[in-house]
């Protein structure tokens, strides 16, 4: 059974758990890194909105045929002795003409962690791709 917002507040009022309703609707926490999630114009939710806005210009490229194969939050598995060591997942994966190019949507300040300047390394090493990072 389907009901609406205020039906579903009327039943909790009834049961006497408005408490739990107040606590369940209350602030999330702030994001890290202020990040806001971004709903795009084709329904997918995107961890930023500059990563958005590269999604739909990169749409637009690959339907004006400049790219290929354009794919988002690809998973890159970092594997020693068949034991997964991390992974890394980027924004967007595509080709430009032969070139495979790995994007990913970075602010400056996450650009400099040391966690992802690892993964950046593995990537360079492992699959020997360099991952083009783009900024705010």
């Amino acid at each position: 059974m389907r009901m609406t917002e205020e039906q579903y507040h009327d039943l909790l009022a009834k049961r006497g758990l408005a408490a739990q309703l107040i606590r369940s609707t209350a602030p999330t926490k702030r994001p890290k890194f202020l990040n806001e999630k971004t709903i795009g114009r084709d329904g997918i939710v995107h961890d930023a909105k500059g990563e958005c806005q590269r999604w739909h210009e990169l749409q637009l490229l690959e339907r004006a045929g400049a790219i290929t194969r354009l794919c988002r939050q690809v998973v890159y598995a970092f594997v020693d002795n068949g034991r997964l060591v991390t992974t890394f997942k980027a924004d967007f994966d595509y080709y430009d003409g032969a070139a495979h190019i790995v994007e990913d949507h970075k602010s400056p300040r996450t650009r400099k962690l040391e966690s992802y300047r690892h993964k950046v390394k593995l990537m360079q090493s492992q699959y020997g791709i360099q991952i083009r990072e783009v900024t705010k």
